[in-house]
């Protein structure tokens, strides 16, 4: 038996990960999703599961698709009509109060695909397109290099960069922070690669 001194830091946090992913599921709560009662219930962990998959009579987890934006989404299903619904969204719904009939839901730590009940939170428009970093996300002008260093070309946002190669925003975000060490054969970064880089 290993003693913590002797786990490394990786191994400590998939470890922490774990337990806290069990303590997690041993309060997961579910409720009905509205309008679909008896088909469809979410839970306060952002899942989704039917009540009677392929009429069996039998309880199953859906598997969320990937909207456009970047949100998990789901298809339910009723009187042969089908509704592609936002996970974040049913979350909200069915248990964060909504009093002043807000229309949008905000994922405080910025994680669209983290839809516990306690990262989300109703909020307007302006609030959302506001919230966090978002703004220095987007207005930040981004790099394109190959991989020996040389200038493909520089982008005034990540949205422009996105529109411009037709590559995903989120994966040359996660090279531009570190995480990733490349993506779709190229370096990313916020700031002239010879200052983010030590290449030369």
């Amino acid at each position: 038996r290993l003693t913590a001194t002797q786990l490394t830091t990786n191994e400590l946090s998939n470890k922490f990960q774990y337990i806290t992913n069990i303590i997690h599921l041993m309060m997961e709560i579910w409720k009905d999703i509205k309008g679909y009662e008896g088909l469809y219930q979410v839970s306060n962990l952002g899942r989704v599961k039917s009540l009677n998959y392929n009429h069996t009579g039998k309880e199953r987890l859906l598997s969320a698709g990937k909207h456009k934006d970047g949100y998990p989404q789901v298809n339910l299903y009723k009187g042969g009509k089908v509704k592609m619904c936002l996970v974040h969204h049913l979350v909200a719904r069915a248990f964060i109060p909504n009093p002043y009939g807000l229309t949008e839901v905000n994922h405080k730590d910025e994680v669209k695909t983290n839809n516990v009940e306690t990262n989300l939170e109703w909020c307007d428009h302006k609030y959302n397109i506001n919230y966090g970093t978002r703004n220095e996300r987007i207005s930040k002008p981004v790099y394109q290099y190959t991989k020996d260093g040389s200038l493909v070309r520089s982008y005034p946002s990540l949205r422009e960069a996105e529109r411009r190669t037709g590559y995903n925003k989120g994966n040359i975000v996660k090279c531009c922070n570190g995480k990733y060490k490349q993506a779709y054969g190229y370096l990313w970064s916020y700031e002239p690669i010879n200052k983010a880089y030590n290449l030369f």
